[in-house]
């Protein structure tokens, strides 16, 4: 359930996709161009508390965002990564 004092329930920029478990929005301090962040809806502290579900949606944003960011700025990689903890 969102939450209206929550950054991530909430971007305040571009959504760069969705589906039922995930939002991926650009980060408000990239580290470089395309800097992008898939978050699951359903407040986690980490992924291993995510769902099955909850994990591959967010997956899935991962590789919809993959296709995105190529088409957007044709970046030689991509580092996808987690913060847990």
């Amino acid at each position: 359930m969102p939450q209206a004092n929550c950054i991530f329930c909430t971007p305040n920029r571009e959504i760069l996709a969705e589906n039922t478990h995930g939002l991926a929005f650009f980060d408000s301090f990239p580290v470089s161009r395309g800097h992008a962040l898939v978050v699951p809806k359903r407040h986690v502290a980490t992924i291993f508390e995510m769902s099955g579900d909850e994990y591959a949606d967010c997956f899935r944003l991962v590789l919809t965002l993959k296709e995105l960011l190529l088409a957007r700025y044709s970046p030689d990689g991509f580092n996808v990564g987690a913060n847990c903890g």
